[in-house]
């Protein structure tokens, strides 16, 4: 890990850290296939949103970014803001942005400005339907009848 103007940086993880070093924001970045998922913790507030600016910026060969805020704790005007943005960017480039498992509060603060109306809102199964229906139909069956060993069937 190497610290870059109080922002430490490994592969797939930055995170925005305050003057003595707090984390005000995450940003963990998976792809899965051409689905780019960011995973944030923190908040998401004024001043502290380059952070995630620059990795939405960074993705390439996305068909869609997802900002998972599961473990946002707060979203401000700022923060509000700087999400439009990248998905104004986002749709001008021909990349779907959606947001998936917003938090109760974070919902209330998209129903109160009627950004819920702006923004697509998913939740991991609407997403991903082909794995969780892969989950569903998995079944224990016998590998071998002479050994009783399991496998389970239902992969690809």
């Amino acid at each position: 890990m190497k610290l870059l103007r109080g922002v430490c940086v490994n592969r797939n993880t930055v995170l925005a850290l305050t003057a003595k070093g707090d984390v005000m924001l995450k940003v963990d970045s998976k792809k899965l296939e051409t689905v780019a998922v960011l995973n944030l913790e923190g908040q998401i507030v004024n001043g502290e949103t380059d952070i995630l600016r620059k990795a939405v910026q960074s993705l390439s060969g996305a068909s869609a970014v997802v900002l998972n805020l599961a473990r946002v704790t707060a979203v401000d005007a700022g923060g509000l803001g700087v999400m439009l943005e990248l998905r104004q960017q986002a749709e001008a480039k021909g990349i779907r942005f959606e947001l998936m498992n917003v938090t109760e509060w974070v919902g209330r603060v998209l129903e109160i400005t009627r950004l819920n109306t702006v923004f697509r809102i998913t939740s991991k199964l609407e997403l991903f339907p082909a794995v969780s229906r892969r989950r569903r139909t998995a079944v224990g069956r016998p590998a071998s009848r002479a050994r009783g060993q399991w496998s389970v069937a239902g992969g690809r």
